[in-house]
């Protein structure tokens, strides 16, 4: 048996449909929209991360104590990349891995990556691409 966030989404859109915060989003405020190639709509806000398979939503926000949450609920960029997300947000790089739900987390400074992840403001990630070949790059 499948965790239901690895499940695909089927729903087809046959018809435009209005989605804020009235029906779902954490925030009006959408920075970033992308489709994976399970087809999910993965919505970056200023209040969170939103996985939308056409019907609901799944909310990813930081959790006080864990770890393994998203670093900051501020979303600035959104990649998908096979079995992962790759989340910019105010804090640095949160990388969902979509199988077991949990995210890996990534902070540069002018030296590079840091070696240790701490919840501190300034690490901004503006923009994620993934190229041709398959490598991300990383806008701060």
């Amino acid at each position: 048996m499948l965790p239901a966030y690895r499940s695909a989404a089927q729903f087809k859109f046959e018809k435009a449909v209005l989605i804020n915060k009235d029906n779902g989003l954490p925030s009006n405020d959408i920075r970033v929209i992308t489709k994976s190639d399970d087809g999910f709509v993965w919505i970056g806000t200023r209040d969170g991360l939103c996985r939308f398979d056409g019907l609901q939503f799944h909310i990813y926000k930081p959790e006080e104590g864990n770890p393994q949450s998203l670093l900051s609920k501020d979303v600035n960029a959104v990649v998908s990349d096979k079995n992962k997300v790759w989340v910019g947000c105010s804090m640095g790089i949160s990388v969902l891995d979509i199988y077991t739900g949990h995210f890996r987390h990534y902070q540069f400074t002018r030296k590079g990556k840091t070696d240790s992840v701490l919840l501190r403001p300034g690490m901004d990630v503006s923009s994620i691409c993934k190229d041709a070949a398959g490598n991300i790059w990383i806008g701060t």
